[in-house]
């Protein structure tokens, strides 16, 4: 077992040294500036090459990894509201970062100055700004039937089956449990 602590960014730990059809483990813990251990942790699995299947019901704030449940925003745990996903004209926008970076291993940006989120995963840039309908990915321009929106505590709320189908997932909506399902296999 190795500890590591990410003073780059710590939103995000890359492990370059994986083999396909091998799952590894990672504990996840927070620690404040000082380094004193925060009480939250989260346990997450990944096999590289293998199907992720990520599942969340539409009014909740955790996500369902791979049987592995992990917060929609790991550092909202203990507000009295954290982010929950919203239905907005039949489609589903959410904060996607946790999403993006732990189902997909993607990188997650955000610029306050622009209003403008960025995920890159591998040859794969996407770009969405706050108020504009449209989405660029890889500098092609499409269409959005909404615009993503910040939510009232200023998180950037994106539209999920957008970018979760560039990404190559296929996205499934469970009417009896009210459940969004994303399917994954990372290549």
């Amino acid at each position: 077992m190795a500890v590591i602590t990410s003073q780059t960014n710590p939103y995000q730990y890359v492990d370059n040294n994986l083999s396909n059809g091998v799952t590894y483990y990672y504990l996840l813990k927070a620690v404040d500036q000082s380094g004193a251990p925060g009480k939250y942790y989260s346990e997450v699995a990944a096999t590289p090459g293998q199907p992720v299947t990520v599942r969340f019901a539409e009014w909740d704030c955790l996500l369902d990894i791979n049987g592995v449940v992990v917060p929609i925003d790991p550092l909202a745990l203990a507000e009295t509201n954290p982010p929950r996903p919203q239905i907005v004209g039949g489609r589903t926008y959410m904060p996607v970062r946790s999403l993006v970076e732990t189902a997909f291993g993607a990188t997650y940006d955000w610029s306050e100055q622009h209003q403008a989120a960025t995920i890159k995963l591998k040859d794969q840039t996407m770009e969405f700004w706050i108020g504009k309908a449209e989405a660029q990915v890889n500098g092609i321009r499409y269409p959005l039937t909404a615009a993503p929106f910040l939510a009232g505590d200023g998180r950037p709320m994106l539209p999920l089956r957008f970018l979760a189908e560039t990404l190559g997932a296929r996205v499934d909506w469970d009417p009896a449990t009210c459940n969004v399902i994303i399917n994954y296999t990372a290549l």
